[in-house]
């Protein structure tokens, strides 16, 4: 500490106690206390990038966003970004409080969350408190619940209208102009509306009507069912089904070879359909150990669970999928095209992972890795990982856990966003960063390095000893603060 004083040193390296030093040459500090466990950042962008602003696929990545950070690891961080953008992040996952612009998004798992958007243009809130009130106003519809005592609800699952009152002893729905009513759900309801009608008494009868769609009923469920449907077409279906022992459905057709028709027996065990007109089979002999199926996109065949082929053909977009199946579910090897990219992939679960990708305008990423020993994650617009040490099978989960906890947790992480790399070691030990036109990296109380605008400061034991070699050719040795050794221009 004393040499640190001489020295006049702007970084201070007295690691586990206390450690602070830039990492860029914008002004950007970082600082740790305690070992990794208490830490505090300040980012600030450079002049590119606050012109570009570009966007890692990874928002953990993006180094290059301005904001103020601390926390203590790993029970809380505080995160403001200088956007407007504030985080707060307390026994990470379970508890994440973010504000951004215009909204914000707040949970504490299992038990809370509450999220909206309050912007100019739309205004709207949910928050739930698992598992007895949620509350929703602003569009999609209004909800009020106190469950298991009283609920009402628009546009939710699935229906545009819901409420209750003792669930389950009423429950009330509505789709369109289809009101419905059930007592003690699901055993007993009905419903009428301009174009459609219901009836349910379980288990001994049930009854559906919906005009130019369906008409299905049901006897001592789930044994006896008949039904009709698609009505609205030019080939309406018919069926029946004794249940699990044998069931049959037939389409007509125009004429021989254009029908549709399909059978099964021992449900799901048994099972065959096929559509001429559509050119499609479907059979499973017995599931879930052979099943084989075509269409005229595609088709595939499984002998589960040994090998499973199945292959989407090019359409239009360019769209595709050949995916392979070995052991199920253990190797995967397969490669599609979304449309927007191109894609390769080859899976051993758990073990092993890669995955590559190439857009359209010819930007690729990669990710590969050896669960748990390495992963390897490279995006199209430039941010990546590196880490030693990886807890869960998938970047997905990976990348968050390294960068919030990866410093108690793994040898070695690097992350990446555009030119700017940080890479730590476990507990710390070992620092770097990188960003344009500079670089850092220390080994804590014997030797750190910087790299800048200004040229290249090294420095030994707790800085006690100092080279520093200027970019206009001077350089400098000071021991204890005491130059010893020097010269070249100024």
């Amino acid at each position: 500490m004393i040499a640190l004083f001489l020295t006049g040193c702007a970084e201070m390296d007295l690691y586990p106690l206390f450690r602070a030093g830039p990492i860029d040459d914008e002004g950007s500090w970082e600082w740790e206390a305690i070992g990794p466990l208490i830490y505090g950042r300040d980012i600030r962008a450079t002049a590119d990038e606050r012109a570009d602003r570009p966007r890692p696929a990874v928002r953990s990545y993006a180094w290059n966003r301005e904001r103020d950070e601390w926390g203590v690891r790993p029970l809380f961080s505080v995160a403001d970004f200088r956007d407007t953008t504030a985080t707060t992040e307390v026994l990470w996952p379970f508890g994440r409080f973010h504000r951004g612009k215009r909204g914000w998004a707040h949970r504490m798992i299992p038990i809370y969350w509450d999220w909206g958007w309050d912007d100019e243009a739309i205004v709207r809130r949910s928050t739930f408190v698992f598992p007895v009130f949620l509350h929703r106003s602003g569009p999609p519809g209004d909800a009020l619940m106190i469950f298991p005592f009283y609920g009402e609800a628009e546009k939710f699952l699935g229906m545009d209208r819901l409420s209750f009152v003792m669930f389950p002893l009423y429950v009330g729905t509505g789709r369109g102009e289809t009101d419905s009513h059930h007592v003690v759900w699901p055993l007993f309801g009905g419903g009428a509306g301009p174009d459609e009608s219901w009836l349910r008494i379980f288990p001994f009868f049930s009854y559906g009507h919906r005009d130019g769609k369906y008409d299905y009923a049901g006897y001592a469920w789930p044994f006896v069912n008949v039904w009709r449907d698609m009505l609205d077409t030019d080939r309406p279906r018919d069926g029946y089904m004794i249940f699990p022992f044998y069931g049959r459905w037939t389409r007509p057709g125009d004429g021989p070879g254009d029908g549709a028709s399909g059978w099964n027996a021992m449900f799901p065990l048994f099972r065959a359909e096929h559509d001429e007109r559509r050119e499609t089979h479907d059979a499973n002999l017995p599931w879930p150990l052979y099943s084989s199926w075509s269409t005229k996109y595609s088709e595939g065949w499984r002998l589960w669970p040994f090998y499973a082929a199945f292959d989407l053909y090019p359409n239009e977009r360019g769209d595709y999928l050949r995916s392979r199946t070995y052991l199920w579910p253990i190797v995967w090897d397969r490669s599609f095209d979304t449309g927007r990219s191109a894609h390769e992939q080859f899976l051993v679960r758990p073990f092993v992972n890669h995955h590559r990708w190439v857009r359209r305008d010819g930007a690729e990423g990669g990710a590969w890795g050896v669960w748990p020993l390495v992963e390897r994650t490279r995006y199209d617009d430039g941010s990546g990982k590196f880490a030693i040490v990886a807890p869960f099978f998938h970047r997905i989960l990976n990348d968050p856990w390294h960068e919030r906890l990866g410093v108690l947790t793994s040898p070695y992480v690097e992350f990446e966003a555009g030119e700017r790399v940080r890479a730590f070691s476990w507990l710390g030990l070992h620092r770097r960063y990188a960003a344009p036109g500079f670089e850092r990296w220390t080994i804590p109380l014997l030797y750190s390095r910087r790299t800048g605008r200004a040229g290249t400061l090294e420095q030994f034991l707790l800085g006690s000893v100092r080279v520093e070699r200027r970019t206009d050719g001077s350089s400098s040795w000071r021991l204890f603060g005491i130059e010893i050794a020097g010269g070249g221009a100024r």
